[in-house]
């Protein structure tokens, strides 16, 4: 009786081993091929891409020996999606035109919507396999702080791909697939807007402004913020003016588009002008230093593990834009009437990281002494680098990396 039972046992583990054998096998026919999908969490074909779903020219994992090759990691600033060339496009055009390097070779694994634990495993997973002579990871001030340490970051059931999780150690095929198909980032932060949000929200950016504030006041209200009346989101955005819908005009350079986390991140400033802002000063800011050191557990161990294999290693510190544009704060001044705590949070942070990563030997340069108080270097309706803050920043890591050459 007990050896018909083992038996009856044995063969149901087998048919489950069996079946999730064919499902992994079946996700990988769905999917992009790797490395595709250890760096993107979507299905992206877009062109400008290439077939690793990469904002850059084709690469291979071999390296020509008479090549230098540097990896750029980082997130939406290095992928550059509205502007001609990306900052590692850039460097490479003027370490070459300029600087003479025609065997340099700048590799861009840059990926919006990513952070220090993405970068961080985009490293293991396809960047050290590429055997860099250089990594220079950004870190934008504005999003990227985390706060839960490399070594003590708990192991999810299921997470994006590089990300590590207990299915996708298992199943990296079908993790991949569920993530993609049942649009779990979106659901993680609770707002799912529709699939075609480019379309509407461009639609909307080409209407006259009365017109064009009340259609997005009327989106917002059933896709983001259903707590808050229409009337009260239309107000807050009116705030801005024409001189803001000015700026949406079409252009054949450096094209502003609306994005509704953007205009999301507006109402929450609204809200706060009108709710929280009493005896709220500058000088309030403190760092939550918690966030400060999980973070930098991150990039210290990068460079730990970029040193131990003879790679130069190097942190670019984005500011935001608040902190460096006087063109981009005329803008926005409207909504930050009564002060903006979270860029005031994020400074001091920034301040803090930067001073921990410098203490621990790791390379960090503060792309604020290049960008400050330059005019019109940032889109004023995503807080990305446009054309000349591209030029200013790429004409930098150009200047750096020819200086570490030698």
């Amino acid at each position: 009786m007990v050896r018909e039972i083992f038996q009856k046992l044995a063969v149901v583990v087998a048919s489950i081993i069996i079946g999730l054998i064919l499902v992994e096998l079946l996700s990988a026919l769905l999917i992009p091929p790797y490395p595709n999908f250890e760096l993107r969490p979507t299905t992206f074909n877009v062109s400008g891409y290439n077939s690793w779903g990469l904002r850059d020219s084709e690469r291979t994992f071999e390296k020509n020996a008479s090549t230098t090759r540097i990896l750029f990691i980082g997130d939406s600033f290095l992928e550059g999606g509205f502007c001609d060339n990306t900052i590692p496009g850039y460097t490479q055009e003027k370490l070459q035109g300029v600087y003479n390097r025609t065997n340099v070779e700048c590799v861009n694994l840059g990926v919006s919507g990513t952070g220090p634990r993405e970068y961080f495993y985009r490293w293991r997973t396809v960047g050290e396999k590429m055997s860099p002579d250089e990594v220079l990871l950004f870190f934008y001030c504005g999003n990227d702080f985390v706060d839960v340490p490399y070594d003590q970051q708990p192991l999810p059931l299921i997470d994006e791909r590089p990300l590590p999780s207990l299915l996708g150690d298992i199943m990296p095929h079908l993790t991949w697939l569920l993530v993609n198909r049942l649009r779990l980032s979106e659901s993680q932060t609770g707002i799912k807007p529709p699939s075609d949000e480019w379309n509407i929200l461009e639609g909307i950016r080409q209407e006259p402004y009365e017109k064009g504030v009340s259609d997005l006041a009327e989106y917002m209200h059933e896709y983001y913020r259903p707590e808050i009346p229409k009337d009260k989101i239309q107000e807050i955005l009116m705030r801005g003016g024409e001189n803001f819908w000015g700026q949406l005009v079409n252009r054949n350079r450096d094209q502003e588009h609306l994005q509704g986390w953007l205009v999301n991140q507006i109402i929450d400033q609204g809200i706060w002008d009108d709710q929280s802002s009493k005896g709220y000063t500058r000088e309030s800011a403190k760092p939550n230093m918690n966030e400060v050191d999980a973070t930098a557990s991150y990039l210290i161990e990068l460079a730990k593990e970029a040193k131990e294999r003879n790679i130069t290693f190097a942190v670019y510190i984005e500011p935001m834009a608040e902190d460096v544009d006087p063109f981009y704060n005329s803008i926005r001044a409207p909504w930050y009437s009564n002060g903006f705590p979270f860029a005031d949070t994020m400074r001091v942070q920034k301040t803090a990281l930067v001073d921990k990563l410098v203490s621990s030997g790791v390379t960090t340069i503060d792309l604020t002494t290049v960008l400050q108080g330059v005019n019109s270097t940032y889109r004023v309706t995503d807080m990305h680098w446009d054309e000349k803050g591209h030029d200013i920043v790429s004409s930098k890591v150009a200047s750096d990396i020819d200086r570490s050459l030698g």
